[in-house]
């Protein structure tokens, strides 16, 4: 069972690898490298039955009572999701590790033989096949064309009808499985991107870096995001029409398989482990970095402009005028023969003149985001924490020294007066108003390497 204080409902450990899934009916369909097909309660994590084939499950899908999926012992099978019966099965070339799509009656497939094949989905009778120059990716399916990915570095677009090519993208590696949502055809490459790409024209939208991971993930699209794994072991939030990142999560290794099913996204890789994602949250997911970069436009402002005013005597005010900086606010005339340089004057100090310098290396160092537990915090525990920091911050401001003693030391000493600043979440980012948030693991030091 997940965490309490996580989103992370369940997770169900089969002891191999997991490729893709399907949700249908309160069931999540899913493969395994241990050669079975798993069948488990979205609610509980409890398996319901599993089915054994000849070599790895990489596919699922459901359709009127039946799933539909590929394996390394060459099949398509079919089998009915009440019973885990086995109904038919196709046999290809080689290994079937796509996903199979269902539309009016006919299954749509890829095959590591180099092609793409139409089934009928009630015989298993094959209606046409179109060749690729590599491995075929699981297809999908939009306005009378089927899109998939080859191991050639393309995506292809081919009409469901004739099994005729009508254009083609090209990546610079392998390319995974599509997804097709509005006109937009988004795919994963293992050129370490996501791409975008208009579902008529075949033209490019925009494309998303991991960095240092290829796609091999089956992308989802829910409510503007389009979700997918890498193989830089995060799975991945992403903005479907500027391709900016939302959030990501770190998980034990490479993500393949996502699906989205009431408000939860499912996902799966090699770390042997299904995870079940409230989505529900998504509004309340604040990154720690965001929050630490308006905290520090924040307070950085406000302490800057900061001034205050004292009493020192002529001798001191002409030492700290010439040190740092401050504002004499009387005029004092030091040739004057009444000159007494014991005389008491007031200046205007000015905050900014004797932190500025210093001030973002001692935010970091003072105020750590680590205090903040991952997992799921009130809005109230937060602002408690910006509170306690920034008073701590504040005090150490104070310790600043504006005037030390002579060589006999004998003179005070004088402090930089700092007055305490304090903000609520709303006060930080006016959309900072729920009452709960779920808090990122992103640690402290990643976002001093971004300002630095």
């Amino acid at each position: 069972m997940a965490d309490e204080k996580t989103p992370l409902k369940w997770k169900f450990e089969t002891g191999c690898s997991i490729r893709s899934m399907a949700v249908s009916d309160g069931v999540v369909y899913f493969g395994s490298n241990d050669a079975h097909l798993y069948a488990v309660d979205i609610e509980t994590g409890k398996e319901k039955w599993k089915f054994k084939t000849g070599g790895c499950v990489n596919s699922t899908a459901v359709s009127d009572g039946v799933v539909y999926f590929g394996s390394g012992d060459n099949y398509l099978h079919a089998v009915e999701i009440e019973t885990g019966k086995e109904k038919w099965k196709f046999e290809t070339g080689d290994n079937v590790d796509s996903s199979p799509a269902i539309v009016d009656g006919v299954v749509y497939f890829g095959s590591n033989d180099n092609h793409l094949y139409a089934v009928d989905s009630k015989t298993g009778e094959e209606k046409w096949k179109f060749e690729t120059g590599h491995w075929v990716s699981s297809p999908a399916v939009a306005d009378g064309v089927v899109y998939i990915g080859s191991w050639d570095k393309h995506l292809y677009a081919v009409d469901i009808k004739t099994g005729k090519e009508k254009w083609r993208f090209k990546t610079g590696d392998d390319v995974s499985s599509p997804t097709v949502v509005d006109g937009v055809v988004y795919f994963g490459s293992y050129d370490n991107h996501l791409h975008a790409v208009d579902s008529i024209s075949g033209e490019e939208k925009w494309k998303f870096n991991t960095g240092d991971g290829g796609v091999d993930s089956s992308p989802v699209v829910s409510d503007g995001v389009v979700y997918f794994g890498s193989y830089d072991f995060h799975f991945y939030a992403v903005n479907i029409k500027t391709g900016g990142e939302k959030w990501k999560f770190e998980t034990g290794d490479c993500i393949y398989s996502t699906t989205v099913s009431d408000g939860v996204v499912y996902f799966g890789g090699d770390d042997t482990c299904i995870y079940a994602y409230d989505m529900k949250m998504k509004n309340n997911i604040l990154l720690k970095r965001k929050l630490m970069s308006a905290i520090w436009d924040k307070a950085g402002h406000e302490i800057y402009i900061q001034t205050y005013e004292t009493e020192v005597t002529h001798e001191e005010a002409e030492y700290i005028q010439g040190a740092l900086g401050c504002k004499r606010l009387e005029e004092v005339d030091s040739e004057a023969d009444d000159y007494d340089p014991e005389k008491m004057e007031k200046i205007r100090i000015e905050v900014e003149n004797y932190i500025d310098d210093n001030y973002r290396n001692d935010f970091f160092e003072y105020v750590n985001s680590d205090d903040l537990e991952n997992g799921l915090l009130s809005k109230d525990e937060i602002e408690d924490w910006i509170s306690r920091s920034l008073l701590q911050l504040c005090e150490f401001f104070s310790t600043f020294t504006v005037k030390g003693g002579f060589d006999d030391n004998e003179d005070k000493i004088i402090y930089l007066e700092v007055g305490f600043v304090d903000y609520t979440l709303n006060e930080l980012n006016p959309e900072w108003t729920d009452d709960e948030y779920y808090l990122d693991d992103e640690k402290m030091e990643n976002f001093i390497d971004e300002i630095m």
